[in-house]
C-alpha cells in the first residue's frame, strides 16, 4: 500500500443517521475491522475476531453503539487521509476558531516485523487529537453497545477514564479529560488549543476474572495478547494496570473479605492458621 490512498475535502450538516458506506475509512489489526464516518465516529468495529458480534454497531442503527470525536462546530471543514503505508486515518478538522488534526489507529504488536505483522493484536483502539492553531471545542461521545446493540453495558467511572460491562466483555477506555457517565454512554467536551493534545486509549477483556476496574487478577500478563496490550499501552498505562492488578490480588486473599468462608481445622477442634499465600494447607 504505497502513498496515500485517498483525500477528502467535505462539510456537513447535522445528521443522526449513518453516512453511506462508501463514506467510511478502515482501521484494522488484521484481526477484526473499524469503520469512521466522515463525522469522527467509529460506527462498527468486532473484536477480537472480524466475524465477532460488535461492540460499536450503528451501521445497523442508531442504537447499536458508536463512538464519536468531533468538533462541536458541525459546519467544520474535515479533510481526510491514510497515512502512507498504513491503515492509519489522519483527519484535519477546520473551524473558524482553529484547526486540529485526529489520528485513529487499531495497534498493531509493537514487537513484530515482517510477515509476522497482524500475526497477533494487543486490541488497543486509540484516537488522538491534537491542536494545529487557534481553539477548537471538541466533543467525545462513549456509547458501546455489545453483541450488535443488544446489550446496553453498565458504564463506570474510574481514575482514568471509565469501564464498560457487558455481556462476555469488558472495555475499557483511557481519557485525558473527565467523562460524565450517563444512561449507558459516556461523554465530555472540552476547548483544544494549539500545541494541546489529547489521547483516548480502548482496549477490551474477558468479562470472567477482571477485577472492579477491569483489571485481572495477575500482575503479569497472562498470554501473548495480554503482552502486547500491555506494552501498546505504554509505561505509565501499563504500571497503573499492574498496581490494579496487584491490588485485586491481595483482596482475594483477605479472610476478611470472606468471613462465612471455611476454615481448616486440626483434630483437635481447634480452627488453624489460615496459611500464607502459596503455603500448602496441611491436615493431621
Amino acid at each position: 500500500m504505497a502513498g496515500l490512498l485517498y483525500v477528502a475535502t467535505m462539510s456537513f450538516a447535522p445528521a443522526a443517521s449513518p453516512a453511506p458506506i462508501s463514506g467510511y475509512a478502515m482501521l484494522s489489526d488484521c484481526h477484526a475491522p473499524a469503520l469512521v464516518s466522515p463525522r469522527g465516529s467509529i460506527d462498527w468495529w468486532c473484536p477480537p475476531r472480524a466475524d465477532g458480534p460488535s461492540v460499536f454497531g450503528k451501521l445497523l442503527g442508531p442504537e447499536a453503539g458508536h463512538w464519536s470525536l468531533q468538533a462541536e462546530d458541525a459546519t467544520a471543514s474535515v479533510t481526510r487521509r491514510y497515512l502512507p503505508d498504513s491503515l492509519v486515518l489522519e483527519t484535519t478538522i477546520t473551524t473558524a476558531d482553529g484547526e486540529v488534526v485526529v489520528t485513529d489507529a487499531l495497534s498493531l504488536d509493537p514487537d513484530a516485523r515482517g510477515h509476522d505483522i497482524g500475526t497477533t493484536s494487543p486490541q488497543l483502539l486509540v484516537r488522538s487529537v491534537g491542536g494545529r492553531r487557534g481553539r477548537v471545542r471538541m466533543h467525545t461521545t462513549f456509547r458501546p453497545r455489545i453483541e450488535y446493540g443488544l446489550t446496553t453495558p453498565v458504564l463506570e467511572r474510574t481514575a482514568h477514564g471509565v469501564t464498560a460491562r457487558g455481556g462476555a466483555l469488558v472495555l475499557r477506555l483511557q481519557s485525558p479529560v473527565p467523562l460524565d457517565c450517563d444512561g449507558g454512554q459516556a461523554s465530555a467536551t472540552w476547548d483544544l488549543t494549539a500545541g494541546a493534545r489529547a489521547t483516548f486509549a480502548l482496549d477490551l477483556m474477558p468479562a470472567y476474572g477482571a477485577g472492579a476496574d477491569g483489571g485481572g487478577g495477575k500482575s503479569r500478563p497472562r498470554n501473548r495478547r495480554e503482552h502486547h496490550r500491555h506494552a501498546a499501552l505504554g509505561d505509565d498505562a501499563r504500571d497503573r494496570i499492574e498496581q490494579h492488578e496487584a491490588k485485586n490480588q491481595q483482596k482475594r486473599h483477605d479472610p476478611q473479605r470472606h468471613p462465612g468462608a471455611p476454615q481448616p481445622h486440626r483434630d483437635d477442634g481447634q480452627a488453624a492458621q489460615a496459611p500464607e499465600d502459596g503455603a500448602p494447607v496441611r491436615h493431621h
